[in-house]
């Protein structure tokens, strides 16, 4: 079929006969710019050596890592897995793209918004690195579980979040959980947990989001706090849709982000020059609703205001 949109090789099934860091090497020689992975490693938690010899491989190929996986196993054995993120899965229903990054080694600024969600251990580099970003204008928000121990399995004897309290401004002091889910709201949305462990947040010079309102004391569910020239949230709840989503869509506008097309639960899109990607990937048909009329280049239909997909259907609009 022709068409001018360019290929790219996932080097976990191609090139298998070059170790795995020669992968993006041998992808550029055979005529590739972009690449794409499963998860590269052995173990969810790779050292740094090893992830510092995987960006270097395909840095110094000069080829574009555009896909790469989440760890799942041993997706070519008996493995097949699907991870998901509660806090995360709010921004993937919104089509906004997301990036899951090493906040200790990546360049911050590139980001609008950088998420801490339950990053328990916080080495010095990690610290370092979101006092810095928030400090020169970025908005960072971190969830309950983070920051409690050093880099050495050590327990901060200083307020916790570790080494980032000013930062936000508070410190968590007792940690609880209850039997029934939490409620309150956080600005104009009502919550209600799925997940109903919490910290109890003691603010200094951030200012309360929200509070829940079936806990005694009404403890805040979210803190804000001006530092430098940037803004730190903390949640006192692990990552949850309820929670997140609200408080994402509250920052999209100041931040500049885009969500993307509207879609029904299960549906995700990409819009890039131009064309729209639309995945199906729940277990039964979707329609989606789109502006006037496109044409699908792989199933070489034509769609005028609504888009049907069959479970696990995709296609590309123009």
């Amino acid at each position: 079929m022709d068409h001018s949109l360019p290929y790219l090789v996932n080097c976990s099934l191609m090139f298998t006969e070059e170790p795995l860091l020669r992968r993006p090497a041998a992808a550029k020689a055979a005529g590739f710019s972009a690449v794409e992975f499963w998860w590269p490693f052995a173990t969810p938690v790779p050292s740094d050596r090893e992830v510092d010899a995987f960006v270097a491989a395909v840095s110094e190929a000069g080829v574009a890592l555009v896909g790469l996986n989440f760890f799942a196993g041993d997706l070519a054995g008996p493995d097949c897995g699907v991870l998901s993120i509660p806090g995360r899965s709010a921004q993937f229903r919104d089509n906004i793209d997301v990036a899951v990054i090493n906040i200790g080694h990546e360049d911050l600024s590139r980001y609008k918004l950088v998420v801490v969600p339950g990053d328990y251990v916080m080495d010095q580099a990690s610290a370092d690195n979101i006092r810095t970003y928030v400090r020169n204008g970025g908005t960072v928000i971190m969830t309950a579980f983070s920051a409690k121990v050093d880099e050495h399995s050590q327990w901060f004897h200083t307020p916790v979040p570790g080494r980032l309290s000013d930062v936000f401004g508070m410190r968590t002091n007792e940690f609880y959980r209850s039997h029934n889910p939490l409620t309150g709201k956080l600005g104009d949305a009502d919550i209600k947990t799925s997940i109903n462990f919490y910290e109890v947040l003691e603010p200094s010079t951030a200012q309360v989001l929200g509070r829940f309102d079936n806990i005694d004391g009404k403890p805040p569910i979210a803190t804000l706090n001006h530092f430098g020239k940037g803004q730190a949230i903390y949640v006192a709840t692990p990552a949850q849709p309820s929670i997140m989503q609200p408080l994402y869509r509250s920052l999209y506008a100041q931040l500049g982000i885009q969500p993307g097309p509207k879609t029904p639960d299960g549906v995700y899109a990409r819009t890039v020059n131009g064309r729209t990607l639309y995945v199906n990937a729940s277990n039964g048909p979707r329609d989606v609703v789109i502006d006037g009329t496109k044409k699908g280049l792989l199933s070489g239909k034509t769609w005028t205001g609504t888009l049907h997909l069959d479970a696990d259907g995709v296609d590309l609009l123009q």
